[in-house]
């Protein structure tokens, strides 16, 4: 009977040290998870940021793309001045962008694909269309519009990348 006070003493030690190490990996595991969430909240705000920049991005390529078309359709100098007004926002427009995403490891290389893909558009669509519009070919510049095999793949590259 010598062993039951010290075989019971022993084993409210080892409770109480098993009580005390489970309550520390709980507080280990709580304050991970406060981490956890904390990070995700960030991470959620910058994508949510992200989206709207994108949105609004998508927004002015359509407003450039779609005042182009009206400007060689109409001739109306509105159109082109709406067309310029949105190709100087773009810059800015990608900026913001770029800065939200920047981090993540395959947005960037997206973003970049639509720039080269809006640049690539400007030089072989708008560029002969507007050309011709400028020496008063307005007949020309609609023909190059309408020619759907050469003007589609552009608008489309610079609306998937960015979308």
């Amino acid at each position: 009977m010598s062993w039951t006070p010290s075989l019971r003493r022993g084993v409210g030690i080892a409770a109480a040290v098993s009580l005390m190490v489970t309550a520390a990996a709980l507080i280990m595991a709580l304050a991970t998870a406060a981490g956890t969430r904390a990070a995700g909240r960030e991470l959620s705000a910058r994508l949510v940021s992200a989206a709207a920049a994108s949105g609004r991005l998508l927004s002015v390529y359509t407003i450039q793309q779609t005042s182009l078309r009206d400007y060689v359709t109409s001739g109306k100098t509105a159109e082109l001045a709406s067309f310029r007004r949105a190709g100087a926002q773009i810059p800015g427009k990608q900026t913001r962008v770029a800065a939200l995403i920047h981090g993540y490891p395959q947005m960037p290389g997206q973003l970049a694909a639509a720039e080269a893909a809006d640049i690539a558009g400007l030089v072989r669509v708008a560029g002969p269309q507007l050309a011709a519009a400028r020496r008063g070919r307005f007949g020309l510049a609609r023909t190059l519009q309408a020619d759907i095999p050469v003007t589609r793949p552009y608008t489309l590259a610079v609306r998937n990348r960015v979308a």
